[in-house]
């Protein structure tokens, strides 16, 4: 017997169940929501341990908009701000805090001058990215679309401070390199941290807090919520309900006349089928293309199969004492096993009383690959990759 409803989405995480929620909820679709894991979420995922919770994923966003902060709203939950400081450097055995710790780590390790022409250059190269109304193939966006984030570096006279800090960051972000990641590509994500950043004077260089700033003293533009932002994913299952099916693998999806036909197995290993007007594949392109491979055009499937993915690993410690609470994130230095520690309990110790003030604790490292053809770190036991952390 095959079952019938309008719209079959596949896959869980926040892109199918914002599909879903968005098809059901505006447009009054009957919607089946298949996600093979027992789980719902993707990469936005997070983890509980007495008390606390904390992300083993997606960690932040910036301020919400459009799509988002509707959906925020209509799931009526609380968004908040991470706290400031919300980014330290650890550099030549120092740490340095917050917007004028790292500022003043720029400044130190190249000169103010390149300190200031960097954020102008980036804040500039930003601004035509978002106000471009068109791409066009000779103009500026498409040169820096063929040059590698360090050729960009390089080109700019931007040094070594630069280029090994932004590899870390490029590492973190996208599983890749400044080699291989374009400058197109890396811009906007450099740009989220110097939106308003102004020039410094010599006067306020001289006057840079270089010590750990006050926790909470500043706004950060960067948000989340008191559970992680696996709130917003738990939320859209609730509201969702028996439409979201765990454990449920899809094998196909082919069309039959003018409607669709999804086959997939349950969480028993029965297989069933869905037949659907329409079909939204929210999963990684290169099982997209395997799963709907008739569906696809040639030129469809060569696309969707060289996009590359790069693997990581989050480890997450609990601690009897606090060993890091000096930053929501703390950036390592190029070279080392992995790119970040993070204070889990930065955000639930600010906005939730019960946690505040206890002595045990959280803390993730984020594992990234040095390139994103690199896959050793996913097949490392988890003993080896505990040994390489500490």
């Amino acid at each position: 017997m095959i079952e019938q409803t309008e719209v079959v989405v596949i896959g869980a995480g926040i892109a199918g169940l914002t599909a879903a929620y968005q098809l059901g909820e505006a447009d009054d679709f009957d919607v089946i929501v298949l996600e093979k894991e027992d789980r719902v979420g993707g990469r936005t995922v997070r983890g509980e341990h007495d008390g606390f919770v904390y992300a083993r994923g997606t960690e932040y966003l910036g301020e919400p908009e459009g799509l988002l902060k509707q959906l925020i709203r209509k799931l009526d939950l609380q968004l908040r701000e991470i706290p400031s400081p919300c980014d330290a450097h650890w550099h030549g055995g120092q740490f340095y805090y917050g917007e004028d710790g790292i500022a003043a780590l720029y400044i130190e390790q190249s000169s103010l001058s390149d300190y200031n022409r960097f954020v102008q250059t980036i804040q500039k190269q930003a601004d035509a990215y978002v106000e471009a109304n068109e791409f066009k193939p000779n103009g500026n966006l498409a040169a820096l679309d063929r040059m590698t984030a360090r050729e960009f570096f390089q080109r700019n006279g931007f040094g070594d401070i630069y280029q090994q800090n932004f590899n870390v960051a490029s590492r973190g972000l996208f599983g890749a390199s400044i080699d291989e990641i374009s400058a197109l590509s890396f811009i906007p994500e450099i740009a989220f941290d110097y939106y308003d950043t102004e020039p410094i004077s010599e006067t306020r260089a001289a006057r840079l807090n270089r010590d750990r700033p006050r926790r909470g003293s500043e706004e950060t533009g960067t948000f989340s919520f008191t559970g992680g932002i696996a709130e917003v994913t738990l939320a859209l299952q609730n509201e969702l309900g028996h439409a979201v099916r765990l454990q449920s693998t899809v094998t196909s999806v082919q069309r039959d006349g003018k409607e669709f036909i999804t086959t997939y197995r349950d969480a028993r290993g029965n297989l069933r089928k869905v037949r659907s007007l329409m079909v939204v594949l929210a999963v990684p392109a290169p099982i997209a293309a395997q799963i709907a491979e008739n569906e696809l055009t040639a030129e469809q499937r060569n696309l969707m199969n060289r996009i590359e993915y790069a693997g990581y690993v989050t480890i997450s410690f609990y601690t009897r004492e606090i060993v890091w609470d000096g930053a929501f994130d703390l950036a390592v230095e190029d070279g080392h096993f992995f790119t970040d520690v993070y204070d889990a309990t930065w955000i639930q110790r600010q906005y939730d009383s019960s946690v505040r003030n206890r002595n045990d604790s959280i803390f993730t490292v984020y594992i990234a690959p040095r390139s994103y053809k690199d896959r050793s770190v996913l097949n490392m036991s988890d003993q080896a990759l505990l040994e390489s952390s500490m």
